[in-house]
């Protein structure tokens, strides 16, 4: 655990002539010319930045086998223009920076060309904060979707998105780690051309894709062998997978695969898949797609719920106070424009309930979604061929699975689609942005005159995952009677589905 934060600003820490050897002491002020602020948030400030001096010589700090290695160079970001992070807490000795998550993050993962590039990590000499110098890029693939005011992007690029994403989640899972919230705000975007300078410069198996991907903001990044129980107010609401919602304290790389599953629906679609007004609301919306976990006693009872068996995840749902309606959900395809074929598939497989059915995500490069086009077949000739590696924990705890145990019914074939249900379709788009700007939970703020966005420092998202109300103990006096539309359940009294709603 960290040390507590100092208050005392004014004094010179006891390790000053100690620096971290991986942790450098130096000027911030001599080294970068500060332009204007991008963001802030719970774990600090982000700002834009120029780099006083020749790009290279920034780029010789670069260390192997960390996310500062530059390679052999060519896909390297050469604009003068940076991003800076700085860390609102002052720890007392410097040594204590290497604590940090991020940090041994940064220096533990190599690098890959589709997540944030990190040129150094430095104290600096006046204020004794903690820095982080990065790459800019044009704007976030939120602020993106957002400004085509609800026109669906073409087929092939909602693919060259995602698989630029998929890459960056492979690539932290092959290497023993998971991001923890993957979301729109944390996806960053260039023009290809322009982070490249110019179609001469762009590899020539991806100069007909439009856009550079990056994963970004690597504070919630968790090793894992880490053992320890985990807070379940992480990933940012709406991508928040069942498991964390339900209170689970261990959890691992199949919460990135849920994630990237409703990123997926979400640039799809260009409105969030499950935008939950609060906890209870997020898990009811998620419940109304995918059916009800339980199974049943009879297998024949009831049509098998889109988003398979769950047992557990009954059990969690009961030491919560609540417990799930019948349903057997709404088809996946409902949501999504017709013109993405195999997308579906896709998204079904990731958004399962139960975390050790959905895959690991070296299998999502072989779903018919990705297969036999254009586009995988140019990167996987250039910058974006992945790794060959399995996830190393997804791939023990599929070996872990006690397959005796397993009944017919959790085995059943999880690609059956349950008949068409009736949906409200109403309650699938974005909130109204007057009067519910909280629950779109943080996002990056852009530039006008440069239109840069960075890295979003937003590691607290104590705004955005605050201890919902609707979850703390419930006066049952207080909830009104059922109503027609529903029931949900919670501590013995039900709330209807408009109460739900808000």
């Amino acid at each position: 655990m960290l040390p507590q934060r100092s208050n005392l600003h004014d004094k010179t820490p006891p390790d000053v002539n100690k620096p971290p050897p991986t942790i450098p002491l130096k000027s911030l002020e001599n080294d970068y010319k500060m332009i204007s602020r991008l963001g802030d948030g719970g774990f600090g400030i982000v700002r834009l930045a120029k780099y006083r001096h020749d790009k290279s010589n920034l780029l010789q700090l670069a260390k192997r086998g960390t996310l500062t290695d530059v390679g052999d160079g060519s896909n390297v970001n050469l604009s003068p223009l940076v991003a800076i992070k700085t860390m609102n807490a002052r720890l007392p000795k410097l040594e204590h920076y290497t604590r940090v998550k991020e940090v041994q993050f940064i220096q533990a993962m190599p690098a890959h060309i589709n997540l944030l590039h990190i040129y150094e990590v430095f104290i600096d000499t006046s204020q004794y904060c903690l820095h982080f110098s990065m790459e800019c890029m044009d704007q976030t693939l939120y602020g993106l979707m957002r400004s085509r005011g609800g026109k669906h992007f073409t087929a092939s690029t909602v693919r060259s998105i995602l698989w630029q994403l998929l890459s960056a989640i492979s690539h932290i899972h092959d290497h023993g780690y998971f991001h923890r919230d993957i979301k729109p705000q944390n996806i960053l975007i260039s023009s290809m051309l322009q982070y490249y300078g110019g179609i001469d410069s762009v590899p020539p198996g991806s100069r007909d894709q439009k856009y550079m991907v990056k994963l970004a903001d690597y504070g919630l990044a968790r090793h894992v062998e880490n053992c320890k129980d985990f807070t379940t107010y992480i990933s940012t609401r709406w991508y928040r997978a069942p498991e964390m919602l339900l209170r689970r304290k261990w959890h691992s790389t199949p919460v990135d695969i849920w994630a990237f599953g409703t990123v997926a629906a979400e640039v799809a679609k260009v409105t969030p898949l499950f935008p939950g007004a609060n906890e209870i609301d997020q898990i009811w919306r998620i419940f109304k797609v995918l059916g009800n976990p339980a199974p049943p006693k009879n297998i024949q009872a009831r049509p098998f719920p889109v988003g398979g068996y769950w047992v557990e995840g009954q059990l969690l749902a009961g030491k919560c106070g609540y417990s799930f309606p019948e349903g057997t959900g709404i088809p996946i395809d409902e949501f999504i424009p017709h013109s993405y074929p195999f997308l579906c598939d896709m998204i079904r497989i990731c958004l399962r309930w139960n975390p050790e059915t959905r895959p690991i995500a070296s299998e999502l490069y072989d779903q018919s979604y990705f297969m036999y086009t254009p586009e995988k077949k140019a990167m996987e000739t250039s910058l974006f061929k992945r790794s060959g590696n399995v996830s190393l924990l997804s791939a023990t705890a599929k070996e872990s699975v006690d397959h005796s145990n397993i009944s017919p019914i959790e085995t059943y074939d999880f690609y059956k689609v349950p008949p068409d249900l009736e949906a409200d379709m109403d309650n699938y788009g974005y909130m109204d942005l007057g009067n519910n700007k909280e629950n779109l939970g943080p996002y990056d703020i852009e530039v006008d005159e440069s239109q840069i966005a960075c890295q979003s420092p937003r590691t607290d998202h104590t705004n955005n995952l605050e201890i919902d109300e609707a979850m703390n103990p419930l006066n049952p006096n207080q909830l009104k009677g059922a109503s027609s539309e529903g029931t949900f359940s919670f501590s013995g009294s039900c709330v209807s589905l408009a109460q739900l709603m808000g």
